[in-house]
């Protein structure tokens, strides 16, 4: 019966028997797949999942990290310049004083090791980041394509349900003037009055299913 049917409605969705549920249609058709275009899909996700920006970020800090790791070891390059007299304690005439310039190598030869294996460490971090973003990009791609393919099956599953709900309806329209004219007993009757009440319940999981796949599809755009 309906009491039945309502119970194990709440424990499929997880909810108290002792709270209230009202069943209601719901309209697939607003949440259509025709109009999903799932190669674009693909190709947005790849560069803008928030999975994949995070990734991208931490890949760009890694690399300016090895930048920064590089520029540890390699010598150290400035340039100077002065004013300088040939006699500095006779010359009182700016006319004696000569323009100096040039450029100052300086290296810690010491610490060099220890930052080339920095920088190789920083360098193989960048490689990992790297790889990872890569993976992301394709987990997110195969995730997408595969919520994509769920999408569909239970689309299919919504319209086959659809089509029992209206058959059993049909039957239990005729079966209920059947009925009123004692042509079956009342067994009988319940037993086709529960066929429809689970092909409807049926119809209502199917497309919770289809709108929870939707939903999941749709996020991994996000």
């Amino acid at each position: 019966n309906i009491a039945v049917s309502e119970t194990d409605l709440k424990n499929f969705i997880g909810i108290s028997h002792n709270d209230t549920v009202a069943l209601k249609g719901l309209e697939s058709k607003m949440y259509d797949i025709s109009n999903i275009n799932i190669e674009n899909d693909v190709k947005y996700v790849r560069n803008n999942n928030r999975n994949v920006k995070m990734v991208d970020i931490d890949s760009k800090v890694k690399e300016n990290e090895k930048i920064i790791a590089r520029s540890e070891f390699l010598p150290k390059v400035s340039g100077f310049y002065s004013q300088k007299s040939g006699d500095e304690r006779t010359s009182n005439s700016t006319d004696d004083f000569n323009w100096e310039a040039g450029v100052a190598v300086k290296m810690n030869i010491f610490e060099f090791g220890k930052s080339m294996d920095e920088y190789k460490i920083k360098k193989n971090e960048v490689e990992k980041a790297e790889n990872l973003k890569a993976l992301t990009r394709d987990n997110i791609e195969l995730q997408l394509r595969k919520n994509y393919l769920n999408l569909v099956k239970y689309k299919g599953v919504v319209e086959e349900q659809e089509a029992a709900v209206l058959s059993a309806r049909e039957n239990y329209n005729l079966e209920s003037r059947r009925f009123e004219m004692d042509l079956i007993d009342a067994v009988s009757f319940v037993q086709i009055e529960q066929t429809l009440v689970d092909t409807e319940l049926s119809l209502l999981v199917a497309r919770y299913n289809y709108f929870m796949a939707f939903a999941q599809y749709k996020s991994l755009l996000e």
